[in-house]
């Protein structure tokens, strides 16, 4: 047992979680619960997900942590957890990662992106508001290997600066269809929507078409404003 709070129930770690893993969960179980901070059921449920989910306050102080989060933190990502804060391991990424944080006291929703290698990490960073006016919380959606929604999308395109036309041309093959079925969706010549492929792939420093879509797949999903201001 990691932890001392009676409302938790923490399994047995599973065989081939690091070390790194287990002192990552110990610290985080081991942070104060302030009055922002989830319940035992709540935290119950964002371990249920598969998705990173991190949670500070307007200055980057750690509140909760779920368990993909520390997963994806202790797999060399450009976010670490340590001494009760999310930091960036590098000094490039610590001003992105600061930027965000000014946009998300603002009350703005940003996308944050990190090149490592030929790999980019995306996280999305959403304000919460506790009270009113009041955006004193602040969710870190770390990136899930899944198709993204259409907010997640549309901060892909506009990080990138593609064109409205080269949007669409990514949503089509994002879903699946041919260069031929994006062509004739968007009443274009085959020839223009793979010239279009070419330019997004020269925008996002992608290898191949494979490639640009597996970074597409890592976005974080984002729901749409109304979704979650309801």
């Amino acid at each position: 047992m990691l932890s001392n709070n009676p409302t938790l129930n923490i399994p047995s770690p599973q065989a081939g979680v690091t070390a790194r893993y287990l002192q990552l969960l110990a610290a985080a179980e081991r942070l104060p619960d302030p009055a922002t901070d989830t319940t035992g059921l709540q935290r119950a449920l964002l371990d249920a997900l598969d998705v990173g989910l991190v949670t500070t306050h307007a200055n980057g102080e750690l509140l909760h942590a779920n368990r993909a989060a520390l997963r994806w933190c202790d797999a060399c990502a450009p976010l670490s957890l340590s001494d009760g804060r999310l930091r960036a391991n590098q000094p490039d990424d610590q001003q992105k990662l600061m930027q965000a944080l000014t946009q998300a006291r603002l009350g703005r929703r940003s996308m944050m992106s990190f090149r490592q290698q030929a790999w980019v990490y995306s996280v999305g960073v959403v304000p919460l508001t506790v009270r009113p006016d009041d955006a004193s919380v602040v969710l870190f959606v770390l990136g899930a290997l899944e198709k993204p929604t259409s907010l997640t999308l549309q901060f892909f395109c506009q990080a990138h600066r593609l064109t409205s036309a080269e949007g669409t041309v990514l949503d089509g093959l994002c879903r699946g269809l041919s260069p031929s079925q994006v062509a004739a969706r968007g009443g274009v010549t085959v020839a223009t929507v793979r010239s279009q492929t070419t330019a997004i792939r020269s925008k996002t420093q992608t290898a191949s078409l494979a490639h640009l879509l597996r970074m597409v797949a890592a976005l974080p999903p984002l729901a749409q404003a109304s979704a979650l201001d309801r």
